[in-house]
Order: C-alpha cells, then sequence, then structure tokens
C-alpha cells in the first residue's frame, strides 16, 4: 500500500545543492526519501568508488569496511569502525580517537567528528565538525553545521514500536518509520548538550542555545523563543548580568 504524505517544500529549503553529484543524490527531495534514509545510505555505498588515499593509523580499531577515503583524510588511534560500518570518509575528514561508526555511514570532506561520537546510518555535509560525546543516528546534517560538546541528536521514541512523527510549517504527520533521528539544514549550530527529538527538522542557518530541547519544526521564531527561555534559565538568574538582553541582537 502507497503511503501518502503531505507536501515536501521544506526539504527543499534545507540544503544546497553541493558540487558532488553523488552527494547531492543523497538530499531527500520527497518525504519518501527521506524515510528510506538507510536504504538509500547503502545504496549510495554500493555505488561509491573503492579508493583509499587517506591514512587509517595502525591503532585504529578497524572491523567494518572501509569504502572510501579521500586524500588527506585520517582515521586516529583508537577510533572504532564498527563491524557493520562500511564507511565513506571526504577529503580531509577526520575521526578523532574513541569516535564509533556503526552501519552505512556518509561523511563530506572537510569534516571533524570528535572524541567519544557515536554515528550510525548518517549522512555529514561538507565542513561538519562534531564535539565530543556526540550522538547522530539516522540524521542528515548540512554543510557547515556544528554540534557541540554532549549534542544528542534522538533517533527512536521512548515507547517500544512508536512510530515517529514529524512536523512542517503546514501539518503533522506520522513517518511510519521506527527510527528516524533529525533532517538539519546547512550552517545549523548546535550549543553543547542540546537534544533534538526524533524527527526533528530544523532550518539553516540557524544557531541553537545550549542545553535545550528542540522537537518538530525549528525555525528562527522557535530559536527566538529557546534563547529567551535559556537567558531567563542561565543568565538573568545569575548575579552580575548586566545586559540580559544580548542574547536578543
Amino acid at each position: 500500500m502507497t503511503r501518502a504524505f503531505p507536501s515536501a517544500a521544506v526539504l527543499g529549503t534545507l540544503w544546497k545543492r553541493p558540487d558532488d553529484d553523488a552527494f547531492a543524490e543523497l538530499l531527500p527531495t520527497t518525504w519518501e526519501q527521506a524515510f528510506a534514509l538507510s536504504e538509500r545510505l547503502r545504496a549510495h555505498v554500493d555505488a561509491a568508488p573503492r579508493r583509499l588515499e587517506g591514512t587509517v593509523d595502525s591503532a585504529a580499531i578497524v572491523r567494518g569496511e572501509i569504502v572510501s577515503m579521500g586524500p588527506g583524510s585520517v582515521i586516529e588511534a583508537g577510533a572504532i569502525v564498527h563491524e557493520s560500518c562500511r564507511l565513506v570518509l571526504g577529503q580531509g575528514s577526520r575521526l578523532r580517537s574513541t569516535s564509533l561508526v556503526r552501519d552505512d555511514v556518509v561523511i563530506g570532506p572537510g569534516c571533524l567528528v570528535g572524541a567519544y561520537c557515536e554515528l550510525a546510518r548518517a549522512i555529514l555535509g561538507a565542513g561538519t565538525a562534531l564535539g565530543h560525546w556526540v550522538f547522530v543516528a539516522d540524521s542528515i546534517l548540512g554543510a557547515d553545521s556544528m554540534l557541540g560538546g554532549a549534542a544528542f541528536l534522538a533517533n527512536s521514541a521512548l515507547t517500544k514500536g512508536r512510530t515517529i512523527r514529524v512536523s512542517t510549517p503546514e501539518m503533522r504527520f506520522d513517518s511510519k518509520c521506527l527510527h528516524l533521528g533529525v533532517l538539519s539544514g546547512d550552517g545549523v549550530r548546535f550549543g553543547v548538550q542540546a537534544l533534538a527529538s526524533p524527527g526533528t527538522i530544523i532550518a539553516p542557518g540557524l544557531e541553537v542555545p545550549p542545553r535545550v530541547v528542540l522537537n518538530g519544526y525549528v525555525d528562527a521564531a522557535r530559536i527566538k523563543v529557546l534563547r529567551r527561555r535559556f537567558m531567563n534559565e542561565w543568565i538573568v538568574a545569575r548575579p552580575g548580568t548586566s545586559d540580559p538582553g544580548a542574547l536578543d541582537r
């Protein structure tokens, strides 16, 4: 039975088409594509050219398959390529020591995956950087994103067997997916310990305050509310704050 989803116009606002046509094909333009991320990743990795032009430290723990490494890419000592993993690592990208990649993972050029990060069934756009202790699964991060330390992109509901609901500016609907993380636009920056609920969609170019919880569709208006909440809870409440309106500028 064919699923009936609403307009996917919001997906067209999240990412600019990268120069790499193969990578560009990974970015969904329909909900059907977005909700079949795992299958589309598998097909992309199947078709990826086998080339190892980077450096794998002899003390890295490689039990899966490194499908492709671009020139200047590095897998440091102590980084873990899980036995389930098939990794595509872009030019100049680096997996820091103690980072873990599982299942099919595609990392664009110029990316950094910090210590103790975990990636599974994920796409990282060019120039994306993950701080320490970041979790990303069943998710797409647009180009030039930044996730501060201990940011967490949840990918499954608390209730076992419950499917993930997705919100757009127009409506909320059921994705029919048991596992769905975050669809995050280009240039999004997450403060430390930010948490995104399953199925969150984040408009491009936003700066997410530290220690906030995201859900649904997140645009500039939502971020303004979250910043004000952060200001009230973590700045105004502390003595010595002389300019509580600074975060609004």
